[in-house]
C-alpha cells in the first residue's frame, strides 16, 4: 500500500459491530447526538459506504492503490480531526465464522494508521437468536437447531454475508473471536 501520511492527521474510531448489537441504534440515537465539532461521524445513512466500499476491494485485491488514493483524497477535504467509522460489515459476517477477521484487521490497521476500535457484542445465545429471526424476516425457513448447525467446512468457504442462510454457534466464541 502507498505512503498514507494523510492518515497521520486523524484520529479513527471503528465502531465495526458485530452485527445484531445494538449498532443501528448506537448509530441513530448516540452518533447522531455528538455535536463536538471536531468529530466527523460516518454511518450507514451517512456515506459510510464510501469507506467500506473502498476497504472490500482492497480486502479483495481490487485496484488497491486506486482505492487508498480515494480514501485520501476524501479524508483530504474532512476538516475534522476525529473520523468515527460506524459500519458492521468491517469485521466481516458470521455466515463464514469470520473466517477473514485477521486480514481485515490487518488491512484495517494499515488504511487507518492503527485506529481505535468500538466493538459492540451481547451473550452468544441472544446474538445468535437475533440472527435467527432477523433470517426469517428475510426469508429463512429452517429451524433454530438447523440454523446453528450448519457445517463448518462450507460456512468456512462461504463469503456469503447474509442471515437467510445457516451459521455455526462457534461464531460466537468470543474467546477465538477476539484473539490476535
Amino acid at each position: 500500500m502507498e505512503d498514507k501520511n494523510f492518515m497521520k492527521t486523524k484520529n479513527f474510531i471503528l465502531h465495526i459491530g458485530l452485527y445484531k448489537t445494538a449498532t443501528t441504534f448506537l448509530q441513530k440515537e448516540f452518533y447522531e447526538n455528538i455535536k463536538d465539532k471536531d468529530f466527523k461521524i460516518f454511518t450507514p445513512d451517512n456515506n459510510v459506504d464510501f469507506f467500506y466500499d473502498r476497504f472490500n476491494n482492497i480486502l479483495n485485491n481490487i485496484n488497491t492503490n486506486q482505492n487508498i488514493k480515494e480514501l485520501q483524497s476524501f479524508i483530504d477535504h474532512i476538516e475534522e480531526r476525529n473520523i468515527i467509522l460506524s459500519c458492521e460489515s468491517f469485521f466481516g459476517h458470521q455466515s463464514n465464522l469470520f473466517e477473514d477477521r485477521d486480514e481485515r484487521f490487518q488491512i484495517l490497521n494499515k488504511i487507518f494508521l492503527n485506529p481505535k476500535y468500538i466493538i459492540t457484542y451481547k451473550d452468544q445465545d441472544q446474538m445468535l437468536f437475533s440472527a435467527y429471526k432477523h433470517g426469517l424476516k428475510k426469508g429463512l425457513k429452517i429451524s433454530f437447531v438447523d440454523y446453528i448447525k450448519g457445517d463448518v467446512k462450507l460456512l468456512k468457504e462461504s463469503s456469503s454475508g447474509n442471515f437467510t442462510k445457516k451459521t455455526n454457534y462457534q461464531a460466537f466464541d468470543f474467546s477465538i473471536l477476539f484473539q490476535s
